[in-house]
Parts: structure tokens; C-alpha cells; sequence
């Protein structure tokens, strides 16, 4: 009977594939290691490996962030500035609650990082915009600390001269890094403003006016001038109708604060 010939395989390099991808570099270091190659050798091998990772995170973020520019959400301006000239901006929770949910929907996520200087007189933010993949991208700004107004004048603590200029860079750092900007509250006009596009809404502008007023208000004597100081121009901004419902908001927190001192100068009398 003749002697079927004995097949001899070579698996000395079974765990390596013949033709290499670069997705393949951890299973080059795993049959480095197993193989007993020289450690300068499996050093090598990954710090390729920690490369290629970067080079593929660092696309993964750039195409996702240019997925979520493709369809960038709108950010109103939801307060109004009362200290200056009344100029609509966006608070930190509408910004941050209105951008947060669309960067996870291409596994983006915002975070920040904050330093005091020694003397406590600046304050550095950086806003990081991090993909799940590994990479991120960052941007810094530094604010003052600042607690005397515009005529030199204490208008705040220190601790509130903190938190402001904490908000302004978060805001700030936050707007640059995933490059968005809030704009004016509009109302819809059917397209007929100028050029067909939709115009600052009066009406929205004085709800938050209004709004912000009865809410900062914590006595009579803090809300008892607003409607005064106002009206002339609400009326003129407003139809009769819109008029009234600011009025409205206005009376009813003045009658509540009304009601309060009574019951407070009630209680006294007892």
C-alpha cells in the first residue's frame, strides 16, 4: 500500500493574515507578543496602533461635526438685558438645552473646564466639544472679575462677579467651539417683512420684559413702576389686544404682591 505523502503546514504566522488593513494593527501587536518579538519591536507596533486610533477618531469628529453643522439648530434669545438697553440675549440653560441634545444625536458632548487666577481677578474657561470615539477639539477665553459697574461703583459681591463672568465664558466658549449664535425671537409674518424674512417679534421682546420684571420682583415698590415706565411704549409697539395681555401678566403680580404685604401687615397687627 503506498504511503499517502505527509502534509506539513507552517503556523508559525497563522494568527497574521496575509495581507494586512490598518484596521488589523492590534491583531499584529496580539501575533507580535505571542510570537516572543522583540520588545523594541511590539513598542513600535503600538505606537503605530495608538496613532492609526487617533487619526480615525480625529475623522470620526470632524465628520460628525459636520453632520450636525448640515442641520445646526436655532437658538432664541429668550432673556432681555435690563442693566444695558434692553437687548435680547440667550441665557446659559436655553442655549445649553437647546444645542446638548442635537450634538448627541452625532455622539458629540460639550464640557468645560475652569480656572481661577491666584488673586481670584480672572476667571479661564475652555469649552471642549468631545466625540465618543476619542477626539476633541477646544477653545479658551479668559473674563474679568469684575464687581464695580460701568461709574465705577460696587454693584455686586465678589461670589456674583464669579458666577456672572463664569456664565458669560461658558456662553462664550460654548458659541465658538460648536459654532452657533443665538438669535432674536421672531414671529411669523406670513413673509411679508422686508426681503420676505421674518421680523423681531414686539410682542415676544415684552412677554420676556414683562416677565423677567414680575419674576425679579420681590416686593410692591419693585414691580408698582414697571407698567408706568412702560406703557407708553408697549402701546405703541403693541395692538390693543397685546397690550393688554402684557398688562395682565404686570397686574397680576402686582396684586400678589399686594395681597403678601397685606397678610404680612396683618399678621403684624395680631
Amino acid at each position: 500500500m503506498a504511503k499517502e505523502p505527509i502534509k506539513v503546514e507552517d503556523k508559525r504566522h497563522s494568527s497574521v493574515p496575509a495581507e494586512e488593513t490598518p484596521a488589523q494593527e492590534t491583531g499584529l501587536v496580539l501575533a507580535a507578543i505571542q510570537n516572543k518579538m522583540p520588545v523594541e519591536f511590539i513598542e513600535q507596533m503600538m505606537d503605530l496602533q495608538d496613532r492609526y486610533d487617533e487619526k480615525e477618531a480625529r475623522k470620526a469628529y470632524f465628520k460628525a461635526v459636520a453632520k450636525f453643522k448640515s442641520n445646526i439648530p436655532t437658538v432664541l434669545k429668550d432673556k432681555i438685558n435690563q442693566h444695558t438697553d434692553n437687548s435680547p440675549y440667550s441665557s446659559i440653560g436655553n442655549l445649553l438645552g437647546t444645542v446638548n441634545p442635537e450634538l448627541g444625536k452625532h455622539d458629540l458632548s460639550a464640557s468645560f473646564n475652569i480656572k481661577d487666577s491666584d488673586d481670584f481677578a480672572f476667571i479661564t474657561v475652555s469649552g471642549i466639544l468631545t466625540h465618543s470615539e476619542g477626539h476633541s477639539e477646544k477653545t479658551s477665553m479668559t473674563f474679568d472679575v469684575e464687581t464695580t459697574g460701568a461709574k465705577g461703583g460696587q454693584v455686586m459681591t465678589k461670589t456674583h462677579a464669579r458666577m456672572s463672568a463664569l456664565t458669560y465664558a461658558m456662553k462664550a466658549t460654548f458659541s465658538a467651539i460648536v459654532g452657533i449664535a443665538a438669535i432674536d425671537p421672531i414671529h411669523d409674518d406670513d413673509g411679508n417683512a422686508a426681503g420676505g424674512k421674518a421680523e423681531i417679534g414686539k410682542y415676544e421682546g415684552w412677554q420676556i420684559k414683562v416677565s423677567e420684571a414680575c419674576e425679579a420682583a420681590q416686593s410692591l415698590n419693585d414691580i408698582i413702576q414697571w407698567w408706568p415706565d412702560n406703557s407708553a411704549q408697549v402701546k405703541k409697539d403693541l395692538n390693543k389686544a397685546g397690550a393688554a395681555k402684557i398688562y395682565a401678566v404686570f397686574i397680576a403680580r402686582k396684586n400678589e404682591l399686594k395681597a403678601e404685604e397685606e397678610r404680612e401687615a396683618g399678621g403684624d397687627d395680631g
